[in-house]
């Protein structure tokens, strides 16, 4: 389980196409997962969301945290208060090569 943060209590601007990890969680995720380009599938209930993981940044929040953006939040159905919400990692290989990912 991961708390989901909105983007809006980083101290920096985030951009707002991508989720953002301390740099522990970021190399953490990536030693599980060789992957050029990384994405966070945010699950709640039957529903799930998919975003870009971005750069890792400095965080004084706790290492489990991911920074989501507003728009996002407004379609998980949160307030990005720290809720905890069950993320799987995907690498961008792990998309059909039908599927055209545009960010």
């Amino acid at each position: 389980m991961y708390s989901i943060w909105s983007a809006a209590y980083h101290e920096y601007e985030l951009n707002s196409y991508n989720c953002y990890l301390s740099e522990t969680l970021w190399r953490r995720i990536n030693n599980e997962q060789i992957s050029n380009r990384m994405f966070a599938k945010i699950n709640k209930g039957d529903r799930f969301w998919i975003c870009a993981v971005g750069a890792p940044i400095d965080s004084p929040f706790p290492e489990e945290s991911v920074f989501v953006p507003h728009w996002m939040l407004e379609q998980i159905d949160t307030e990005g208060l720290g809720e905890l919400l069950e993320i799987d990692w995907m690498p961008g290989e792990a998309f059909d090569e039908t599927t055209k990912v545009v960010l």
